[in-house]
């Protein structure tokens, strides 16, 4: 699932023993410039991973899935536990204090093997949210789209490492570069590298990403109107700010459930579940082998937290910032687009009138429900007392608490 990443650590101790390890090969000296001062960085490798020494800082990247196959390749399936352990196996060999380490830098997704040839899928895409999906001068049938903090790549696997690469293979990869949004995947250090809870929520980051490429489908051909790449620019140069949402919604939504995208969507899910299924039935006590190299999980390794829960609902922060203590926004989008039971079990729960009737200081649904959850906790006392908890409406959905 993981691919390339970057981590930095400040720590002069650590560094200078990460520094001192034999396994570590020159590459080069590197000269910069820091304002008006021209200083030195050291350039050195280990097993195709880079390690950066400047002056007050050690940065260390590269790919984990090149390094768990010896720098040959990173065709094949890299899944949740052999990503642990190959993580695992780094520290070990430098000694590495996890939580001294931030991450800065990832790559994650995933591989599947579409009916359809892999370059004629990548032909029909067009948008990335609002940002056109490009082809790469540098690399044939490889298509990125976004910005430096965030971006995905969806391209031809078996072409990129033809000699290791199953036939047909479509890889759609996430990067990022960005800390606020690590943080909103419970990433901080490469400690929570280590946690197979983590790897769940990049599997929903995945899906999520996902949700938000266009692709054309000119098999739908009642829809070939919608298949004009000017009808989208249309909408994002010339109408309001929302045209090109609402034309995507409907787009989606007249979709038949057999069409490329929703076939795609379906191997990304099967794919991913697959993934995190096999991590979770990999036992404690069972060690994982690596090329050989058997590596066993420390005695010494600390128990993965249960995630946090809302303190109103009782429903999992895991798609909310660290020491959040209620769900907000991003938590009522997943529901919405994923988890449509249990959004409108919370519409029924918080909202007296779950038909659109909404008051007009909050004309949006997710808003309106932010405003119930704030009043509930800026409020407790006196909302029980006019009976939030007691009172029955219509039709109204019980929440299920786990």
């Amino acid at each position: 699932m993981i691919d390339n990443f970057n981590i930095v650590t400040f720590n002069s101790r650590q560094i200078n023993k990460i520094w001192c390890n034999t396994s570590l090969l020159y590459k080069c000296d590197k000269d910069y410039r820091v304002e008006d001062e021209v200083r030195n960085m050291e350039v050195r490798t280990y097993k195709n991973l880079i390690f950066k020494r400047f002056y007050n800082r050690l940065e260390v990247s590269g790919s984990i899935h090149y390094f768990f196959n010896d720098g040959l390749h990173n065709a094949n399936d890299f899944n949740v536990a052999d990503s642990i352990s190959t993580f695992k196996e780094l520290i070990k060999h430098f000694n590495i204090r996890p939580k001294l380490f931030k991450v800065m830098g990832l790559e994650y997704g995933c591989n599947i093997c579409p009916q359809k040839e892999v370059n004629q899928i990548l032909s029909l895409l067009r948008f990335y949210g609002k940002k056109k999906i490009i082809e790469s001068l540098e690399y044939k049938n490889f298509y990125i789209a976004g910005t430096k903090y965030k971006s995905v790549k969806i391209y031809n696997k078996t072409q990129d490492c033809p000699k290791y690469a199953k036939p047909n293979v479509l890889r759609f990869e996430v990067k990022t570069n960005e800390s606020q949004f690590l943080r909103t995947l419970g990433i901080n250090t490469i400690n929570d590298l280590l946690s197979k809870s983590i790897y769940k929520q990049l599997a929903v980051s995945i899906l999520k990403e996902w949700s938000s490429i266009l692709i054309f489908d000119f098999d739908v051909i009642e829809l070939s109107e919608k298949h004009i790449t000017e009808y989208w620019l249309d909408a994002i140069i010339n109408k309001s700010r929302n045209t090109f949402s609402n034309r995507k919604r409907e787009y989606f939504e007249s979709l038949p459930k057999n069409s490329l995208f929703y076939n795609l969507e379906k191997q990304l899910k099967n794919k991913t579940n697959k993934f995190i299924n096999c991590a979770y039935l990999t036992t404690d006590n069972k060690s994982t082998i690596v090329h050989n190299r058997t590596i066993n999980k420390s005695h010494n390794a600390q128990p993965v937290k249960p995630p946090k829960k809302c303190l109103v609902t009782g429903i999992e922060l895991t798609h909310e910032k660290e020491g959040a203590k209620y769900i907000r926004t991003s938590t009522f989008k997943y529901l919405r687009q994923y988890d449509t039971n249990k959004f409108q079990e919370l519409c029924s729960l918080l909202l007296s009138n779950t038909k659109g009737g909404h008051t007009k200081y909050e004309p949006k649904l997710i808003q309106h429900l932010n405003h119930q959850i704030r009043n509930r906790v800026n409020n407790p006392v006196k909302i029980k007392q006019i009976g939030y908890k007691q009172k029955k409406y219509s039709n109204q959905y019980s929440l299920a608490i786990n």
